[in-house]
């Protein structure tokens, strides 16, 4: 029993022995240069011994450097044959990217299997200083819009960096703006500055920026441009729409113009146009901003209306305006039984209908003209009534006797006295109407639709002083073209100073 503990005993110390052998490195590595001082893209050649410490040739040894896993570029190397108790030479290259500033340490490591070995290599990255400047701004800005530059420093610097940045903004060679201050950009890091201006003068402008960081000062400058233009607008009311344009001094379209209408926004289209359709009459506020220009107009829309007098087989019809004024130009479509019939009114608003051409009965009247809304009215047409014929029978024609003749008057004497009395009337009258025209006022009052219109005109030979109107109606909304005028509960109040001779104003009540 004593003999086999004995063997066990050697048996399992062997083993130990064994495994301790094994376990010994069998190469070793040495980097022959440790340090190195660098800079960020240099290359560094690392000459390094190998040398195989066993007693047998080893095959396949790989040469290598660790290290950072970025800012280097390592190689490795391959021997394929190690002599037993020989040595080598060889070297490494590593490339030097981009690290920052600092020391770093490497390991050159030799490995053969299970065996390896390595060493270390320190690095000293130097520090280097540099930067880049930009400005990124427009050439040119149209007056009105606001202007956004950039500003930028960008460091390449592998440290961070301190030092001082600048700019100043010229207006025709005088500053109108400046800036400086003392800044920290981290390694590889940018400074950024957004510089606003809104709507700044039309004039040239001149921007520079300039940087010191540790003596390396740098400057760059942009120039750029706020230009007006010479714009002009129309705005009216036009085929169901009001309708603006913008052109420029050339006549050419301009696009990107704001524009308002009654507080709605819009953006004149390719063709320098917007278009805002209506179905209303009324007042439309339109504002432009024409190059920083503001600018507003009234573009008012306003309705047609028609009104009929039949005479026999015709029909006809007055086109007017919301003032009373009659409409030319306006295009007519009548409907009736028998077909439709087209006229075009003439410059005081009139045309006929002929009732032979549309029947008689319901008939359908369409007023349209680019410039108004168009108006739609239904009418009856009453077919005439035949003349009375009378027939006299023969025998009465032959049996009746003729009236007798008048009288003639006397010898000597005329009709004298009935002639005066006729100019004598007829004086009257005259002198009434002139004095009608000429010295009193005129006043007219009518009612279209929702509509209820009062001209006044003074006389001829004297103006018209503190005229005062007074109407009990229900209104939703007044205006004149002359004169204030005011809603009080039920009652539209219209006062003028003072009118011109002969000069006309006019008052629309909405209903």
């Amino acid at each position: 029993m004593r003999f086999k503990g004995i063997l066990l005993l050697m048996v399992l110390m062997s083993g130990m022995m064994a495994v301790h052998v094994f376990a010994y490195p069998l190469i070793s590595v040495q980097a022959m240069r440790d340090n190195f001082e660098v800079r960020p893209g240099d290359t560094i050649i690392i000459p390094v011994r190998i040398t195989n410490l066993g007693n047998e040739s080893i095959s396949n040894v790989t040469l290598y450097v660790t290290g950072p896993a970025s800012g280097f570029k390592y190689q490795t190397r391959t021997i394929k044959t190690l002599p037993a108790n020989q040595s080598t030479l060889e070297t490494l290259i590593v490339r030097v990217l981009s690290p920052d500033a600092g020391t770093y340490s490497l390991k050159v490591v030799a490995s053969a299997g299970s065996s390896f070995a390595q060493d270390t290599v320190s690095v000293r990255v130097l520090a280097e200083i540099d930067y880049s400047l930009a400005i990124n701004v427009s050439d040119k800005y149209s007056y009105g819009s606001d202007v956004v530059a950039r500003l930028l420093v960008n460091s390449t610097s592998n440290t961070p960096i301190i030092g001082t940045i600048s700019f100043y903004l010229y207006q025709n060679k005088r500053i109108i703006k400046s800036y400086s201050s003392t800044v920290y950009i981290g390694s590889r890091d940018s400074w950024k500055y957004r510089l606003f201006l809104p709507k700044p003068e039309p004039g040239k402008y001149t921007l520079v920026l300039k940087a010191n960081f540790y003596g390396n000062s740098k400057m760059i400058n942009r120039s750029f441009e706020v230009y007006q233009r010479i714009l002009r607008y129309r705005a009216e009311f036009r085929d169901g729409a009001v309708v603006v344009t913008v052109t420029d001094g050339n006549g050419n379209a301009v696009p990107g113009i704001n524009v308002q209408i009654n507080g709605i926004q819009f953006t004149t289209d390719s063709y320098g146009r917007v278009s805002y359709a209506v179905d209303k009459p009324g007042t439309y506020r339109v504002k432009l901003n024409l190059d920083g220009k503001t600018v507003e107009t009234l573009v008012e829309v306003k309705k047609l209306f028609i009104r009929t007098v039949q005479q026999n087989e015709t029909l006809l019809v007055h086109v007017l305006e919301p003032t009373g004024r009659g409409v030319g130009n306006v295009s007519l479509r009548a409907t009736g039984p028998l077909g439709t019939v087209y006229a075009i009114t003439n410059s005081s608003g009139w045309a006929e209908i002929k009732l032979g051409d549309t029947g008689f009965g319901t008939i359908l009247l369409t007023a349209e003209n680019p410039f108004y809304l168009p108006a739609r009215e239904t009418v009856q047409a009453e077919k005439p009534a035949p003349p009375e014929t009378r027939t006299e029978s023969p025998a009465t024609s032959t049996t009746s006797t003729m009236m007798p003749a008048p009288p003639a008057p006397p010898a000597g004497r005329t009709n004298m006295p009935y002639i005066a009395l006729i100019i004598l009337f007829a004086a009257l009258i005259f002198a009434g109407t002139s004095y009608m025209a000429f010295f009193m006022p005129v006043k007219l009052e009518e009612q279209l639709d929702k509509y209820y219109f009062v001209k006044i005109k003074a006389p001829k030979l004297r103006g018209l002083k503190n005229f005062r109107y007074e109407k009990i109606i229900n209104a939703t909304d007044a205006r004149a073209t002359k004169g204030t005028v005011q809603i009080e509960g039920n009652t539209v109040v219209w006062e003028i100073e003072e009118l011109e001779p002969d000069e006309e104003a006019f008052l629309q009540v909405l209903l």
